[in-house]
């Protein structure tokens, strides 16, 4: 505790020379007449303590604090005033005896301080005496008016003295962090909030286009895959058609060999015969004439001739027949083909489309490209980057500096741990002796240290655990009173808000569909409710909508009608529509807008409505293109007549020119009109309040439960332990002292360690933390870098390098549309032209063989005529000769008989052997044919030849059906961003991180909230311990000072007292008890300065000074006031300024002040 010992003045308001007044430690009264200056006194003290409000020192500015000179004197130059503090039990935080504490005002209004002689700020002056808790506001300085004050001040101003009192001004402060802290978490959850779903938007829209491109991926995979399936089955029933060409061109020419084989085995038959016959002919040439020869001869010739001939004839009647079978296949054939041409022609007439859209496509992302590139700049120059690459440099120096000067630190420590280190080891090198001692009860000495190690840290851990549960039972009680209190002014609110709604309503058959909204959402409510508006503009937009303020607005017309006939058909009234589907909005013209910027004007009824954007139309037409304005007179300036008005009194006056108006009673909160925005701001804060509180109790309750639950299961422990610890030390009965001692000054000296250890890893994070700098400059210096070549942020680039692979799979699909009509060309021009044209050959070349085999038949059979006439007349002239050889002649003939057999079969087997040489041309032309589609085939199938494609069941049809059907959805589908594929997970990852940031940011909400209300709690029951403590204190203060009645402090919300006010109860006579401002002069002091006491008896100070508080007492008050003062002083010093009597006799010293005609204060001091 300190004193003041002196108090010195020069300059300072009447006192113009030094004065000096030197106090007791006791009960200290500064007397004289009115004027003289002793007030002076009480504004010097505060002066110098710090005061820094001019007026509260009873002065308009500073400088008038400074003495004037009076009429004759000079001012003086500047005003100083000093006090001096005990210090003699060293309170200051200085050596000297006592402390010196100076302020100086100068005509400027400029000022000094000083401590002990030595200048300094203010705020060194406030601290040093914050050492003495001396403020120049505090409790302990009484100034003149204070009671008054006291007596005038609003409750909830009475309760902030309290506070004060109670010093939770710090519990404030953290609240208040707290608030902003929460403000902060709920202002980031709301921006997370809008993010997500900004971003749930988009990834809807980005899962719309990513699964649109997954089908179209998935399309053209089956289609590939299909087409592929497709070409390889072509290919595959190619190559076994030429397979089996093949092997029949081969097992064709084994016939022709064989064929080759026989008639040349037969033709050496019939040469071996012929020569028989030469034979014979000779011989009957020999012995008969050679006329007969000769026509034996010519018979045979005609004979061969009509066998070769009926032959030929007989080959060419099958050869014709075998020819126009040919044709006609040759032309099924041609027509065939021609019908796949067509085909072909078609897909390449549709590819040419699709060729078309592409290169369409492709133009309009080019032109994109270049479009983005020119809006996003991408060519500017950044050269100004290299000003802050040089910054940057600076920092990294700056703070490599910092690194060294942490690595000195960082080894110093090093070394003090060494050195600590080096003692640990030592005592346990002296533990070990004691152990070696002990060794044969080693283990169990362990076991019992282990269970004292462990008895202890269970101990400590129950202790934490028992005063969290004290602090979770104050915190819970709080929070179920805040959640009751919010609960309840909810349910007012809502009340009013539904009462509002009901009166809005009037009649039944309004209630009656408001009553079916919660059936039908289609029914949105009526105007009045769905419209909000300030309460300042909320009669003048009743008037404007008039009897439209009660009209429902619904989804369509066909629900309006439906009502309607519900209505009549039950009787219970009628109510007008308005059906979204119809109502009409009426558009403010560009003529009337300008009447809005007229002086008086406020706005068009419309905007000074808020309502959901659906509902605009039906808005539009109950305000239609009414002003609101601030009176008649504004609506007379602007014109009568030209608009519809309404002013902010009720009055309305029509576009007609027609004015309606007069007195009219303001509407209270639940008798119908709009809903009021502050009555719904005030039911969001509450509701919002409530949904907090609610969430803190469940969190704490959820805590408590499991606090008891780690509770009971520790004490369980701890009861084990303790009878284990018990039972080990009776059974080994040894001496643990000095084990303990060991203990003692290793721990200590561990903890020395650890705290070297968390020094260093300080040390440490710091030197991570600067590192990360420097990292994060480097970064921010590369980046700056390569922003010289890169001229613009990832994400426009992602955006160009989205136009650019979406330009890469145009140009793609274009090059494999460009190879599928080439292929199809191929096939047209290679193929099909070719065998078309080779078909056509083979036909004319047919037709030019019937033309030939026909005319040759007709000469045959002509020239067979002739010979069988021939042979005829031979044969009657051979007669005669064949009875002279008949047996030669009948050798001969079965010679020549065998001869023509064995011709007839050389013939059947040429005309056979003919018949494989056709066979081979045709399947060699067929496999050339198959051979050049296998070519182009094969060629078309080269992108698809990775996939297997040999369990594939479809036919080809099959196939060809399923891309068509596919290629159909893809069209249907239409451009597909593929580039969501990548960026749908991109912006998912995104989406969940930003969940995960949410569900953080909920914790940290409710940890907040936790917070906050244990600030609430700590608070309450600090603040609420100082009241009951002060009131306690305050009541017996209060009998002491009065011989009658009693008093107490009341406040207005005992379950949330920082809600409510502080007032102060007195009943002096009777059982009514009455309000300090209902008392007389003397008893409102009486009860003040008992009020006063109370605080400094719960909060004593060292001193404490009275200005004139006994101007308002009695003779019979004043005595017992100064009895009371008189009492104290023995426990503190007290300075009053009094000119009461009473008062004066009481005191210890006495200090005259008196006033001479310059207006200078001189002071007398008397010991009593």
């Amino acid at each position: 505790m300190t004193k003041i010992n002196k108090l010195e003045m020069k300059g300072f308001k009447s006192f113009a020379k030094r004065s000096e007044l030197i106090f007791g430690d006791n009960f200290n009264c500064v007397i004289g007449p009115n004027g003289s200056g002793k007030s002076n006194i009480l504004d010097a003290l505060c002066f110098v303590l710090g005061r820094s409000s001019a007026k509260g020192l009873r002065s308009e500015k500073s400088a008038n604090l400074i003495y004037n000179g009076g009429k004759l004197k000079n001012p003086a130059k500047e005003g100083e005033v000093s006090i001096y503090l005990d210090n003699s039990n060293k309170l200051f935080p200085c050596e000297t005896p006592e402390v010196k504490v100076s302020r100086i005002v100068k005509h400027n209004g400029t000022g000094v301080y000083k401590i002990n002689d030595k200048k300094c700020t203010k705020v060194e002056v406030q601290n040093m005496l914050a050492y003495g808790k001396i403020t120049s506001e505090g409790f302990n300085i009484i100034l003149q008016g204070d009671i008054v004050k006291f007596i005038d001040m609003k409750l909830e101003d009475r309760r902030k003295i309290i506070e004060e009192v109670a010093g939770i001004n710090v519990y404030e402060e953290k609240r208040q962090k707290t608030l902003n802290e929460l403000n902060k978490v709920e202002e980031r959850l709301k921006e997370a909030d809008i993010i997500l779903k900004e971003r749930e938007g988009y990834l809807t829209e980005l899962k719309t286009e990513r699964d649109q491109a997954l089908k179209y991926n998935e399309l053209k995979k089956n289609i590939d895959f299909n087409h592929g399936a497709y070409l390889f089955k072509k290919i595959e029933g190619r190559k076994s058609k030429v397979d089996l060409i093949e092997k029949n061109i081969l097992k064709n020419q084994e016939e022709i060999n064989k064929f080759n084989e026989k008639i040349l085995e037969i033709e050496t038959d019939v040469k071996n015969k012929k020569n028989n016959i030469n034979l014979i002919n000779k011989e009957i040439e020999d012995k008969g004439e050679k006329e007969q020869v000769q026509l034996q001869k010519q018979i045979e010739n005609i004979k061969v001739e009509l066998a070769t001939n009926n032959s030929r004839i007989n080959s060419i009647d099958k050869e014709l027949k075998r020819v126009e079978e040919r044709k006609s296949q040759l032309d099924e054939q041609n027509q065939e083909m021609k019908s796949k041409m067509d085909i072909a022609q078609n897909e390449i007439e549709g590819l040419k489309k699709k060729k078309n859209t592409i290169e369409k496509e492709l133009d309009i992302i080019k032109k994109s490209i270049l479009k983005f590139r020119d809006k996003n700049k991408l060519n500017d120059d950044l050269d100004s980057v290299y000003g802050q690459i040089d910054k940057h440099d600076e920092e990294e120096e700056i703070l490599q500096k910092e690194i060294n000067l942490l690595r000195t630190q960082q080894q110093e420590i090093t070394r003090r741990k060494d050195k600590y280190e080096i003692l640990i080891e030592s005592l346990s090198e002296k533990y070990e002796k004691l152990a070696i001692a002990k060794k044969e009860n080693a283990k169990q000495l362990k076991d019992l240290e282990n269970k004292r190690d462990e008895f202890k840290k269970i101990t400590q851990e129950l202790n934490i655990l028992l005063n969290n549960d004290s602090n979770f039972v104050a915190q819970i009680k709080n929070a179920r009173d805040n959640v009751n209190v919010y609960s309840e002014k909810a349910a007012k609110l809502q009340a009013k808000q539904n009462s509002l709604v009901q009166n809005a309503a009037g009649d039944n058959a309004i209630n009656y569909v408001l009553d079916m909204k919660s059936k039908n959402p289609q029914i949105h409510g009526m105007v009045s409710e769905l419209g909000e508006v300030n309460e300042e503009y909320s009669l003048a937009l009743e008037i404007c909508a008039g009897g439209r303020i009660k009209d429902i607005i619904v989804e369509e017309d066909k629900v309006a009608s439906n009502i309607i006939s519900e209505l009549k058909s039950k009787q219970i009234g009628a109510c007008r529509f308005l059906p979204l589907n119809k109502i009409k909005s009426k558009p403010i013209e560009a003529s009337q807008q300008i009447f809005a910027k007229k002086d008086g004007a406020i706005d068009f009824a419309i905007n000074l409505v808020k309502f959901d954007n659906r509902f605009k139309n039906a808005m539009s037409h109950v305000f239609s293109n009414t002003l609101i304005v601030k009176n008649l007179d504004v609506a007379r300036k602007i014109g009568i007549g030209k608009i519809r008005m309404v002013t902010l009194d009720g009055d309305l006056i029509e576009a007609s020119g027609a004015m309606i108006g007069g007195y009219r009673k303001k509407l209270k909160h639940g008798s119908g009109g709009f809903a009021k925005k502050e009555l719904n701001d005030e039911i969001k804060k509450v509701e919002k309040q409530f949904s907090d509180s609610s969430s803190v109790l469940s969190l704490l309750e959820s805590k408590r439960h499991d606090n008891m639950d780690k509770i009971d299961r520790l004490r369980s422990f701890k009861s084990e332990l303790d009878g284990d610890i018990k039972s080990l030390e009776k059974r080994l009965n040894i001496d643990s002292d000095e084990l303990g001692e060991y203990d003692v000054q290793k721990e200590t000296l561990t903890k020395q360690v650890d705290e070297m250890d968390t020094e260093n890893d300080q040390v440490i994070t710091k030197i991570s933390q600067i590192n990360s700098q420097m990292a994060k400059i480097k970064i921010e210096k590369t980046s700056l870098k390569n922003k010289v070549a890169a001229t613009r942020s990832p994400k426009v680039l992602a955006e160009l390098n989205t136009f650019e692979d979406k330009k890469k799979e145009l140009e793609q699909d274009l090059i494999k549309v460009d190879t599928q009509i080439q292929s199809l060309n191929s096939q047209i021009k290679n193929i099909m032209n070719l065998e078309d044209s080779q078909t056509i050959k083979i036909i004319k070349s047919m037709e030019k063989e019937i033309i030939d085999f026909k005319e040759e038949k007709i000469k045959l059979v002509e020239v067979n005529k002739k010979f069988d006439d021939d042979l005829k007349l031979k044969e009657k002239q051979a007669e005669k000769f064949y009875l002279q050889f008949k047996e030669l002649f009948q050798k001969r003939s079965e010679l020549e008989s065998n001869v023509n057999e064995l011709n007839l079969k050389i013939t059947q087997l040429n005309l056979k052997l003919k018949d494989f040489d056709n066979f081979k041309n045709n399947s060699n032309i067929e496999k050339a044919k198959f051979n050049a589609e296998l070519m182009g085939l094969e060629s078309e199938f080269e992108p698809f030849k990775d996939n297997d494609y040999s369990n594939v069941q479809k036919d080809e049809s099959v196939l060809k059906s399923e891309i068509t059907r596919w290629e159909n959805e893809i069209v249907k589908i239409g451009n597909v961003n593929l580039r969501a594929l990548e960026m749908y997970d991109i912006v998912e990852k995104e989406f969940n991180e930003l969940l995960d940031k949410i569900k953080q940011l909920q914790e940290e909400k409710e940890s907040v909230l936790l917070m906050l209300n244990e600030i609430e709690t700590v608070k309450k029951e600090i603040f609420m311990k100082t009241f009951d403590k002060i009131n306690h204190n305050f009541k017996e203060i209060f009998l002491n000072l009065n011989s009658k009645g009693e008093a107490f402090l009341e406040l207005e919300n005992e379950e949330m007292p920082f809600e409510g006010g502080l007032s102060v109860k007195v009943r002096l006579s009777g059982n009514k008890f009455l309000d300090i401002k209902s008392l007389s002069g003397g008893e409102k002091t009486m009860t003040t300065l008992a009020f006063i006491f109370a605080i400094q008896e719960y909060d004593p100070h060292s001193f404490y000074i009275l200005d004139e508080i006994d101007a308002a007492l009695d003779k019979h008050n004043s005595e017992t006031l100064a009895k009371y003062v008189e009492s104290y002083s023995k426990k503190a010093q007290y300075i009053v300024i009094s000119h009461n009597d009473a008062v004066i006799s009481d005191a210890n010293y006495l200090y005259g002040i008196s006033m001479n005609e310059h207006g200078m204060s001189t002071i007398t001091t008397l010991k009593i």
